[in-house]
């Protein structure tokens, strides 16, 4: 586990094992949270909300898992 941009522990991807998962936020995106997206600090959810808990993505390009 990591520190993520929040403070909170990220925990590892639990379907490849990754470390440093992105934080996923969602709503409508401001410009800043669109600037952390391009960055790679966080992941953008979508506009409509959360349909279940998901709360990181994990960054490994094959994997992306939402969990």
């Amino acid at each position: 586990m990591t520190e993520s941009l929040f403070g909170d522990e990220s925990p590892d991807c639990p379907q490849c094992g990754a470390e440093k998962p992105l934080p996923l936020l969602y709503g409508i995106p401001s410009e800043e949270m669109i600037m952390a997206a391009k960055l790679g600090q966080i992941a953008l959810g979508g506009e409509d909300g959360p349909h279940s808990r998901r709360a990181w993505r994990c960054q490994t390009p094959q994997c992306n898992y939402e969990f």
